[in-house]
């Protein structure tokens, strides 16, 4: 199976490849088996199709790549727009390049549907979390990334219900994910530090940690 993952130099990413998503640690698989494609700006229209169109052609596409910090000028610039078009034009660069291509996964976020203060009992796939553009723009820049990955989901669902596609579409909404950095972001991007603080939690420790956090939201932790 042939597999396309998007957004390689990130945190998710970088754990889906069998290795490690660098291209020095992966110097002993052969060129036929690995190829990188540089995506310079996701937001541009076409910007998938070279890394779609492969010979051998694609079985599958893990979509990861979306703007994930929050030291930015411009949150619809810089934050949403590149989530929804980078979706967007993922999904048409696998419609009109990939032909091959069965499914298309998209590591979506729990952010999406979650409720602050008003949580159902259990979540479900017709749950969002409801916030609007201009909640959006006016708020946190947190506020934009949970609002850039509900826009971002919502417009793939729209594209599959709009398009007469020839694949499949699954979205993942992980709450929190936990797991070392196999590489080294750079230090000054606020939104990394996070990510560093749950790449060197224990499973045990980070029970501890998000069960006390996510109570005072009003949820459970579960394994």
């Amino acid at each position: 199976m042939r597999v396309l993952v998007t957004g390689g130099s990130g945190f998710v990413a970088s754990h889906c490849p069998e290795g490690r998503s660098l291209v020095e640690s992966f110097a002993g698989i052969p060129d036929k088996r690995l190829s990188f494609v540089i995506v310079e700006d996701i937001a541009v229209p076409g910007a998938f199709d070279d890394a779609v169109d492969q010979e051998p052609p694609l079985d599958a596409v893990l979509h990861t790549a979306s703007p994930f910090r929050f030291d930015i000028a411009d949150l619809k610039k810089d934050l949403i727009d590149p989530a929804i078009m980078g979706t967007e034009g993922l999904l048409r660069s696998v419609m009109l390049k990939g032909k091959s291509v069965r499914r298309v996964v998209i590591t979506s976020s729990f952010a999406a549907m979650s409720r602050d203060g008003n949580h159902p009992e259990v979540y479900n796939e017709s749950h969002w979390s409801g916030l609007t553009m201009d909640q959006a723009l006016s708020g946190h820049p947190f506020t934009a990334y949970k609002a850039s990955k509900q826009f971002a989901e919502e417009a793939a669902w729209a594209f599959m219900k709009s398009e007469r596609s020839h694949f499949e579409l699954t979205t993942l909404t992980p709450p929190v994910v936990f797991g070392p950095i196999l590489h080294t972001p750079d230090a000054s991007i606020q939104s990394i530090r996070p990510v560093r603080v749950c790449s060197h939690l224990s499973a045990e420790n980070a029970k501890v940690v998000w069960s006390r956090r996510l109570s005072s939201y009003g949820l459970t932790y579960g394994t």
